[in-house]
């Protein structure tokens, strides 16, 4: 786990660095010690093709369950991403957003007397935010 973390970190400090050959390097670095590990103890390689069924498949797309150092930066990239569009939004918008998309949402009469707006202006303004982001976000969204 620290040597997991101290890699995040150094991947954090080449992103914004711009680094992108050191991040690429990083982020392999795992793999190539696991198939390092794998070589000397004569074990299978992770793309080595497995019949599953009627299907091939590699080795390491049946395992699903490690979340790789390339989707973890990936989803801080979007996270961030997501953070500038809010930005973006007017308070009484991003307020209303964030109300509406919260673990226990609040209903738009609830929002409406928190900004002091009717609850059909409050889902006026909840409809034209969520194109707002919709279009910042473009490069991030698929309908």
């Amino acid at each position: 786990m620290k040597v997991t973390d101290r890699r995040n970190k150094k991947i954090d400090e080449a992103v914004s660095n711009n680094e992108w050959d050191e991040v690429l390097r990083l982020m392999s670095q795992s793999l190539q010690n696991a198939e390092r590990r794998d070589r000397y103890h004569s074990k299978q390689s992770l793309d080595k093709n497995i019949s599953k069924g009627s299907r091939k498949t590699e080795l390491h797309e049946i395992i699903t369950n490690v979340v790789s150092s390339e989707t973890q930066l990936l989803e801080k990239e979007l996270i961030m991403h997501c953070d500038l569009a809010l930005q973006q939004l007017s308070s009484v918008d991003r307020t209303i957003v964030l109300g509406r998309t919260a673990e226990k949402p609040l209903s738009f009469v609830e929002l409406g007397r928190q900004v002091g707006l009717t609850d059909k202006t409050v889902k006026s303004h909840y409809l034209k935010a969520l194109e707002q982001l919709k279009e910042y976000l473009s490069d991030y969204y698929y309908s």
